[in-house]
């Protein structure tokens, strides 16, 4: 595979070298970036013959040396920074939260890459089909466009620290789902996974099965996986009880029964009263970058 192209952070009218097209007209303006947000226009995506627009937040420090940063990658990521493009204009507040952790020395600088989301995100954050849903079983071509399209021209524009130790995915929901999946399937390139709210069941809980069965050598260095208690609710013993939090524990107990070491770290939290939206995720994101990016050295 030939080297990328650096990316053109300004795009001009038609397919500019890098593959990414000028951003959307109906595209609105920022109303709610905080720090250096780059918005890189849409990616022709050759994997799956579609586009989708990715976001970039480079640190505070980004301009005024040479040092590298490890990278956050994340899915929806229209709902990353900015209120102007978030699902119900309500955005998980990433670049304000990066920003206030480094601040308060407890990660080091982090660059975010935001990938948007595509009218295909059931086919694309999915590795199998269900029967109880139409669509689905595409997030290996998902992945695969992470993996040989995004990230290379992302390395090649940014000083990215690329290497597995250095780059997370995060993502909520089936985002959460395509997260732990690209944290098997992908387990060379993204060494650090966020799931927040996946949707575990998909497929007959085939995720479950993967990390069931998947070499040890191939599970994340770090997986942060999360639940909110009023995601959904079945009736227990004693009272009532997320089904989606019963979900939690069950793949937690599959993980746990691998041997995690102490160079393979789970964590996540069941949080109480938590609902399935943005709101939610945003609150437990410092959290999860926490959990994620602490441990990293600078360099």
């Amino acid at each position: 595979m030939s080297a990328p192209s650096a990316l053109k952070i300004h795009t001009e009218a038609g397919v500019a070298e890098d593959g990414f097209l000028p951003p959307h007209p109906m595209q609105p303006a920022p109303r709610s970036w905080t720090g250096d947000v780059r918005h890189l226009g849409r990616l022709a995506d050759a994997t799956l013959g579609n586009t989708r627009d990715v976001w970039v937040y480079l640190p505070r420090s980004y301009a005024r040396g040479t040092r590298r940063y490890p990278v956050a990658y994340f899915h929806d990521g229209q709902n990353v920074f900015d209120t102007a493009t978030a699902f119900a204009s309500v955005e998980w507040q990433a670049d304000e939260t990066l920003e206030q952790l480094v601040s308060r020395h407890e990660i080091r600088e982090v660059i975010a890459v935001a990938v948007g989301n595509t009218p295909l995100r059931i086919d694309e954050y999915t590795p199998v089909t269900d029967p109880r849903q139409a669509g689905g079983g595409r997030a290996g071509d998902y992945v695969h466009f992470l993996v040989h399209e995004l990230k290379p021209r992302i390395d090649a524009a940014f000083r990215t620290r690329p290497g597995r130790a250095d780059t997370a995915l995060i993502g909520s929901s089936l985002g959460g789902l395509v997260s732990l999946y690209a944290g098997i399937a992908a387990s060379d390139v993204f060494g650090r996974i966020g799931a927040l709210s996946p949707v575990f069941d998909w497929g007959g809980y085939d995720i479950e099965w993967r990390y069931a069965t998947a070499p040890l050598s191939q599970l994340p260095m770090r997986l942060w996986i999360d639940m909110g208690t009023a995601e959904d609710s079945v009736t227990v013993p004693g009272g009532t009880l997320s089904r989606l939090v019963l979900d939690v524990r069950r793949f937690r107990a599959v993980v746990e029964r691998r041997g995690y070491t102490p160079g393979l770290t789970l964590d996540g939290e069941e949080t109480t009263g938590a609902l399935h939206n943005e709101a939610a995720w945003a609150e437990r994101l410092p959290r999860v970058l926490r959990f994620l990016f602490s441990n990293i050295p600078g360099r």
